[in-house]
């Protein structure tokens, strides 16, 4: 048990240093992130996407299950969360998104390889635009009532899971050479997701801790309630169902503070909720990863 504690903490501690060296950059000389996101978000981002699908080597129902298994987690998280968030005093508009919507980009995509070998990269990518997908048409919808399908329809990321899935169908993964200048652009992707995760939440206002606190609580317990139906729905094998499990147990994506920020739907409780389920975060990922790793 010991033993496998510390494994856990080896693999998230760089993840956290870098975190780390966002919120002290943000603290002492402050960052403004905004142009450095949208070139992450943009073209590195895309790349990283592209080049984890593009290696799937043609695994295409194991990458559709796992997106499936995804999206189970995020709207059965949404369901459980729903009575709680009553109970808490918290409106479903402000509550229930950061139930479901977690951060499956600055923490899973680094996270789920680094714990569970680089062979987990592609799985990790599917779920990641399988929990984008539904925050930007299903969360769009709750938080203000219509749907993104612009978004979709211009995101590079979506693009970039497209062809990163045909150029591995059609064995463009044999000539390794064309991807290297793709590795070079996804480089910095999952670094600079990190320091700005931490720069982010140096910056985010913290308010109504009881309800925050519950949320935080509330988001992974929600999210491994519904990783343990998926077990008995979807029968996954061992690694799959690690990976799903490190996915369910994710904190609340930083989006939806921004997206609560820009809709209206009471900014500083959704940035408290986002804050305190990133900070129970450094607690709840290395349990679970200690329960994978004696797994």
């Amino acid at each position: 048990m010991g033993a496998a504690f510390l494994l856990s903490l080896e693999v998230i501690f760089p993840l956290l240093a870098l975190a780390f060296a966002g919120w002290l950059y943000a603290r002492r000389i402050g960052a403004d992130m905004t142009a450095a996101n949208q070139v992450n978000m943009n073209l590195f981002l895309p790349a990283l996407v592209f080049l984890a699908l593009a290696r799937t080597e043609g695994d295409f129902a194991a990458l559709g299950k796992m997106a499936l298994m995804g999206a189970f987690v995020v709207l059965g998280s949404g369901l459980v969360a729903l009575p709680f968030c009553r109970m808490l005093g918290v409106s479903a508009r402000v509550g229930v998104p950061p139930m479901m919507f977690t951060n499956y980009g600055n923490i899973g995509l680094p996270l789920i390889p680094a714990a569970l070998g680089e062979q987990a990269l592609s799985a990790a990518a599917v779920l990641f635009i399988a929990g984008n997908t539904l925050h930007v048409t299903l969360g769009f919808k709750i938080m203000r009532g219509d749907l993104s399908l612009r978004f979709l329809a211009t995101n590079p990321m979506f693009a970039a899971a497209a062809a990163g899935l045909l150029f591995g169908a059609a064995g463009g993964n044999a000539h390794s050479e064309w991807l290297r200048p793709v590795e070079m652009l996804a480089a910095p992707s999952i670094p600079l997701m990190l320091f700005s995760l931490g720069a982010r939440i140096a910056t985010a206002p913290f308010h109504h801790a009881r309800a925050a606190l519950g949320a935080a609580l509330l988001c992974p317990a929600s999210g491994l309630i519904c990783f343990f139906i998926a077990l008995l729905i979807f029968s996954p094998d061992k690694e799959e169902a690690k990976i799903l499990a490190l996915f369910a147990a994710l904190p609340p994506a930083l989006l939806n503070y921004m997206f609560a920020e820009k809709f209206g739907t009471s900014p500083e409780l959704s940035a408290s909720i986002v804050l305190m389920g990133n900070l129970v975060a450094a607690i709840v990922l290395p349990l679970t990863m200690t329960a994978i790793f004696l797994w």
